[in-house]
């Protein structure tokens, strides 16, 4: 029988507690609740914002790869990204996303740079996952409100090295190179 390891419980009652803080919307508790996350590698944000927030840090801190996965093209990641590429060239953007291809001016903008690096999805994806240099992961899900969406970021070396061979997977079964 397969043994939960620490840091799955850790994550399984933190999560816990932290949705139903959030599904309480008691603010005070939540933002204390948060600050006690950071120091055991664990992070958990809530809200949108936030989760952009988290997703363009991360970016920031690629030092080699990192490959992004969103439902749909994020306009703050879209923004940021031409100038992040130039400014980080050594390091590669994979960005996956289901891109509307009426935007071809973005698109293009965009696969101008060498290091950026585009894929469309085949089918709809309802999580944002975000890993970075097979160091640090960011995974959300895709809510219907901005409210609701709650995300997880760690540097944890299991929980990394789970959620990449997940998120690799399961982008490389559910997308193609884009070429315009």
């Amino acid at each position: 029988m397969p043994q939960i390891t620490p840091l799955a419980l850790k994550v399984e009652h933190v999560f816990g507690k932290f949705s139903e803080m959030a599904r309480a919307k008691d603010k005070k508790a939540y933002q204390s609740f948060l600050l006690n996350i950071v120091a055991d590698g664990v992070r958990f944000a809530a809200g949108k914002h936030l989760l952009i927030e988290n997703t363009i840090g991360v970016m920031w801190r690629t030092r080699s790869a990192i490959f992004i996965i969103t439902p749909a093209a994020v306009p703050e990641v879209v923004e940021i990204l031409p100038s992040m590429a130039h400014d980080l060239h050594g390091q590669t953007f994979f960005y996956t996303t289901s891109w509307n291809l009426i935007d071809h001016a973005t698109i293009h903008n965009l696969s101008e740079h060498p290091n950026i690096r585009l894929r469309q999805m085949k089918l709809y994806c309802d999580y944002w996952g975000v890993v970075q240099d097979h160091e640090e992961i960011l995974f959300a899900n895709d809510a219907i409100t901005d409210e609701s969406v709650e995300c997880i970021i760690s540097d944890d070396k299991g929980c990394v090295k789970f959620f990449n061979q997940f998120i690799g997977l399961m982008v490389m079964a559910n997308s193609q190179p884009l070429h315009i």
